[in-house]
């Protein structure tokens, strides 16, 4: 358990590699032709799904995912109901 007041990481989040920051950097450098062919897919591709996974890729990296809510109930809209059962051999 943490005290009040307390970081659970105090040294926070470690440091990339300088392998990590090349590898993004060489990514991040490449990012205009990638898109380019993601758009050139989403305009010319033979299937009607490669088309919509293009343009939904592009569309969510711009936007963001659409938020997804989830509800949970129990029967018919109710809380949910927990209970437990301790079993002793």
């Amino acid at each position: 358990m943490f005290k009040s007041g307390r970081s659970g990481n105090p040294s926070g989040r470690p440091k990339k590699t300088q392998e990590e920051c090349d590898l993004e950097a060489a990514c991040k450098a490449r990012t205009s032709a990638a898109l380019g062919v993601i758009e050139s897919l989403m305009l010319s591709a033979d299937k009607d799904s490669v088309r919509l996974a293009a343009a939904t890729f592009i569309i969510e990296r711009a936007y963001g995912k659409a938020v997804q809510r989830n509800e949970h109930t129990g029967t018919n809209g109710d809380p949910i109901q927990h209970s437990l059962e301790v079993v002793y051999k």
